[in-house]
């Protein structure tokens, strides 16, 4: 059974809207706006997993949003790039507790990596109702990409690779949405050992029926 539809996640969840100012609001006005925009981060491990307290909340979105959001929320920040990484933050309320991050280019001093939310993503994006609230979810494969990516310990205040092994204990993993997910990510050979650690191979290439009816045809 998927985490979200856990009762112990909904009434997590509802204790986190009455903890977190605003939170409402901004999952009210960015449904209505219609923009694409998913959980995906910390939070989302935390609400999984129930391993630790949410301490911030990251919606991964895409430039778009980020615009159309920006004008609905007067007292937003826009804030831009970190070291290490290109993409653009949205504080709709001011504040960091919550931010929608748009179009994420991490570079670690040997290669570049892209994590967008592409159609691919969104296609696998969850939509899930609690109560009178909506919002998305990333499929737990995303999570577990962009932590295979940062691999940022304990001496960064982060758990990536604790994150990963907590994650796989309900996930699934679609082997044609991992092979094209590590394609768009521009995944190497860091990124694959990483998986490997945990059990996730490559997936070899599954033939299409078409190519398999048109090969035993040339038998």
């Amino acid at each position: 059974m998927a985490f979200w539809n856990s009762l112990e996640f909904k009434n997590d969840f509802l204790d986190l809207i009455d903890k977190v100012k605003g939170l409402d609001l901004v999952l009210e006005i960015a449904n209505q706006s219609g923009v694409r925009y998913a959980l995906f981060g910390g939070a989302y491990v935390s609400l999984a997993t129930r391993s630790r307290p949410v301490t911030d909340i990251d919606f991964l979105t895409n430039a778009y949003a980020i615009r159309e959001l920006r004008q609905r929320f007067p007292e937003s920040v826009l804030k831009g790039s970190q070291p290490g990484f290109a993409t653009q933050f949205l504080c709709p309320l001011g504040t960091n507790l919550i931010e929608f991050t748009a179009d994420i280019e991490v570079y670690n001093g040997k290669h570049k990596y892209s994590f967008f939310l592409t159609d691919l993503v969104w296609k696998y994006t969850q939509r899930v109702i609690i109560s009178v609230y909506q919002l998305y979810f990333v499929n737990p494969l995303e999570v577990i990409l962009l932590k295979a990516i940062l691999q940022r310990g304990k001496d960064q205040g982060k758990h990536d690779l604790e994150d990963i092994k907590s994650l796989l204990k309900f996930t699934y993993i679609n082997n044609n949405y991992l092979r094209q997910r590590l394609i768009e990510i521009n995944a190497d050979e860091r990124v694959i050992n990483c998986l490997a650690q945990f059990g996730i191979r490559v997936p070899v290439e599954e033939q299409t029926e078409k190519e398999i009816s048109e090969a035993t045809n040339a038998e």
